[in-house]
């Protein structure tokens, strides 16, 4: 498990003001720490993914109970987005601090001009096919590294 920074070590432009979320500090620390018990729990499922899972006859109807899916362009909302997510953390772990600029810089714009604007100034055009491709061949890695877990 990847260790939590300390928050006094953490570059406070880094960091989010707490007293917006929280009533104090130790608050904060509370919930940190229940986050990462309950990390600490899901380790256990780690390598057990396929075991034990039980499909019952409707499954293949779950499409249909969420009518998000099919309905105002959800599907290549959802689909751009995560393009753009991946291609996000792809450079943060490629590039390292020049992605993490960029990053830092698109957050701190929120709402002021067009997402996909936004994600061209943090390195990433989703006008092209690229980001999109990138993120299927990922996705097809982890369905081939899911599949060589049986």
């Amino acid at each position: 498990m990847l260790e939590r920074p300390v928050r006094a070590r953490v570059p406070v432009d880094q960091t989010w003001n707490l007293a917006d979320i929280y009533p104090s500090p130790a608050r904060w620390a509370e919930d940190a720490a229940r986050v990462d018990e309950d990390v600490r729990a899901l380790a256990a499922y780690q390598g057990r993914l396929h075991v034990d899972g039980a499909v019952d006859d409707g499954a293949h109807l779950y499409w249909a109970q969420q009518p998000h899916f099919y309905m105002n362009l959800y599907p290549y909302t959802y689909a751009a987005g995560l393009a753009g997510g991946y291609a996000l953390v792809r450079a943060l772990r490629e590039e390292g601090q020049p992605a993490v600029d960029r990053w830092l810089r698109l957050l701190t714009r929120g709402n002021t001009r067009p997402a996909l604007d936004l994600l061209r100034d943090a390195g990433v055009d989703l006008g092209s096919a690229e980001p999109l491709r990138q993120a299927v061949d990922y996705a097809g890695s982890l369905v081939d590294e899911l599949e060589r877990s049986f």
